[in-house]
């Protein structure tokens, strides 16, 4: 799946690749993690990641939060008393994130986290920013969110969950 900035150059795109261990079944957790591919492009550089990040269930979370942000539904990011935001979609390991920053007209504001290993090489160089400290705000429509969506849950088709 793939959101990209209407306006900009910016994108990013994730596919469910695999589990992490292959061969492992009827191990909670251990059986539903996923490798998900990533490549993404900001103002400053392009980068692209492939490592396990998100359970099959918080994968399938993933398709349903597109749908809700396609119609609407999905709340707005609110900050919190330090000013910063946090993904609306919650998993266990917080490299991928998703929220509305805002709805407009004819567009919607997607902000989307990319943390630790997804994050870009740069704020792993220790110039200010961290790790944990990268977003991207991507501008849509809901006819694009529910493409995602689609290409999400067709991807995740063939990975079920096995613990």
């Amino acid at each position: 799946m793939e959101i990209r900035d209407a306006s900009a150059h910016r994108f990013v795109r994730l596919e469910p690749v695999g589990y992490q261990f292959p061969h492992l079944r009827g191990v909670e957790f251990d059986s539903d993690w996923l490798i998900v591919s990533g490549r993404a492009r900001s103002d400053d550089e392009e980068w692209s990641f492939q490592d396990p990040v998100l359970l099959v269930d918080e994968a399938r979370d993933v398709g349903s939060w597109l749908r809700a942000a396609a119609g609407r539904t999905a709340p707005l990011l609110v900050p919190g008393d330090d000013g910063r935001t946090w993904p609306a979609t919650q998993h266990i390991e917080p490299n991928l994130g998703l929220g509305v920053a805002s709805y407009g007209r004819d567009a919607i504001v997607v902000r989307v986290f990319l943390r630790l290993e997804s994050a870009p090489p740069s704020t792993w160089s220790g110039g200010g920013k961290t790790d944990m400290d990268f977003f991207m705000d991507l501008t849509t429509v809901p006819e694009a969110l529910e493409r995602a969506a689609d290409d999400w849950d067709a991807s995740l088709a063939k990975i079920p969950r096995r613990s």
